[in-house]
């Protein structure tokens, strides 16, 4: 009886699917960005560039193939499930991630998203590092916040060398991924976290109520340990080995905070029992990666900045961070533009390609042309970071400029290209159709993600204030702006009347 009914219920297609576009895959994601490519041999010397685009080549096909977009996709769709006790009941504080979100976090990690740029002395190399984590948030973007904390967290380690155990910077630079849970001496390699915002403050962080207490003495200097407790609105990668925090120093009249390192194990193995993870927060997107809410319950924690200078030390981690912000928006929008026209190259109407029909081929001109402007932008921010990271290791003549310089062009760069996004990665979804709706197609990830790097590291007011705090350094963006002068007419007017628009302004301030 079942099988004759199987047989009776047994319908026929319908009809053939046909001008439905294949999906972008097995492509490489390096040889495919012209923009990317021209922009890096602008920067770097011939040698260089040679030797940078073999590696970079080889890492576009990784993050173009099928076998990792999937493991993105997974990633994705599998949140991150927080298990706070175990079975008996003790306090163990746990995320657990699907085993795809760890192959996409070993795949970024070993090439050098995070450490190349600082494990490589050459002029250039966290250039080749911008280009890096440029392509593996087109591969996914969730797992880039990791990365990207770690990566920052390197030149703030650095400055306190002799502050903390040499084995947090040892380890932080090796380029090589370690999931598990235990001290940090244990492990090949770790990763490292931001803890700073709490509920009433947001990026105010002088409204912070975490407060710190001695554990050894009353003294105050770096490398002293203390106690926390207070809360944090906002920590992503709550599995990190270690976190760089702000709270205020008890007793103090000031309310600038200091910063600190909370580690995830103590000095003696045991793990940090006051680092308490309250929940984790249920975002829109970034969905592989955990962002949680965390609790200091007596938390363990080093002291790394003199007292109130917290965010004088950890400022350099927030500019490597928002440099980051628009490298990632970067290559969101070139994935979607290169969704967008794999799909006009296949889909027919009137039997002839979207492609050749002018208002779509105006359209795609439009956003290529912004997107390889976003593309140069945020690579050449990484330049200047290699010019001022150099600079500080002495690696080129000391320029006292190029702090400033990249404190200007990153803040204007982070609000514009991230403010970009949500419009551009619409366009491209809209091209689709109905289809660019669907979760099932990769337009709606992409599209769920486009706002957060706006909203992250900095909002746009937050930005347009830094940009305030910062405005006697625009000669020297306008400097900079002005190496393009005399390349075409067009831009040329409009540098002359920015630069005139500059001059008023900074008339005005004074």
């Amino acid at each position: 009886l079942r099988i004759l009914y199987n047989k009776l219920t047994m319908l026929k297609s319908t009809h053939e699917v046909i001008n439905q576009s294949l999906p972008l895959i097995n492509y490489n994601v390096y040889k495919s960005d012209k923009s990317l490519q021209r922009i890096l041999e602008k920067l770097l010397d011939k040698s260089t560039y040679n030797k940078v685009t073999n590696y970079l080549s080889i890492y576009g096909k990784t993050v173009g193939s099928e076998e990792m977009l999937i493991h993105a996709d997974i990633a994705e769709k599998n949140k991150p499930i927080l298990k706070q006790y175990d079975s008996y009941g003790r306090r163990i504080d746990i995320v657990n991630y699907h085993p795809s979100y760890h192959i996409l976090m070993k795949n970024g990690l070993t090439i050098g998203s995070a450490a190349y740029g600082y494990n490589n002395h050459y002029i250039g190399s966290h250039i080749t590092r911008g280009a890096l984590i440029y392509m593996e948030n087109q591969l996914e973007p969730g797992h880039c916040c990791p990365i990207v904390m770690t990566s920052a967290a390197i030149p703030v380690l650095k400055k306190l060398s002799n502050v903390l155990p040499d084995i947090w910077l040892n380890k932080i630079l090796i380029q090589d991924y370690d999931s598990s849970n235990q001290p940090i001496d244990l492990k090949s390699s770790i990763t490292i976290g931001m803890s700073m915002t709490e509920k009433q403050g947001g990026s105010d962080v002088r409204a912070n109520t975490t407060m710190a207490k001695p554990l050894d003495s009353t003294t105050t200097q770096p490398g002293k340990t203390y106690t926390l407790t207070g809360h944090k609105w906002f920590t992503s990668a709550p599995m990190s080995d270690g976190f760089l925090t702000l709270a205020q120093l008890e007793g103090s009249n000031s309310n600038a905070p200091s910063c600190f390192l909370v580690p995830r194990y103590l000095p003696d193995g045991r793990r940090n029992n006051g680092f308490q993870i309250a929940q984790l927060k249920d975002k829109c997107a970034d969905r592989s990666n955990a962002s949680s809410e965390i609790e200091y319950n007596n938390c363990f924690a080093i002291l790394l900045s003199d007292p109130g200078k917290g965010v004088r030390t950890i400022i350099d981690m927030v500019q490597s961070t928002r440099m980051d912000c628009a490298l990632g928006s970067s290559g969101g929008m070139k994935k979607a533009l290169h969704i967008a026209i794999n799909h006009a190259n296949q889909r027919l109407i009137n039997n002839k390609k979207l492609t050749t029909y002018p208002l779509m081929l105006n359209l795609l001109t439009d956003l290529t042309i912004e997107s390889e402007a976003n593309t140069v932008t945020s690579i050449y921010i990484s330049y200047l970071y290699d010019i001022y990271q150099k600079s500080l290791d002495n690696k080129i003549d000391n320029n006292s400029d190029s702090s400033e310089l990249f404190r200007i062009a990153v803040s204007v760069a982070k609000y514009y290209i991230t403010k970009r996004q949500p419009n551009f990665v619409f366009e491209c979804m809209e091209i689709f159709g109905g289809n660019g709706f669907i979760e099932e197609f990769p337009m709606a990830k992409l599209f769920r993600h486009s706002p957060l790097n706006s909203i992250w590291e900095g909002s746009g007011n937050v930005i347009s204030l830094d940009i305030l705090k910062a405005l006697k350094s625009l000669p020297l963006l306008m400097a900079d702006i002005k190496l393009c002068y005399g390349s075409n007419s067009h831009l040329d007017s409009y540098i002359d009347k920015l630069d005139n628009y500059i001059a008023k302004l900074l008339v005005n301030e004074d």
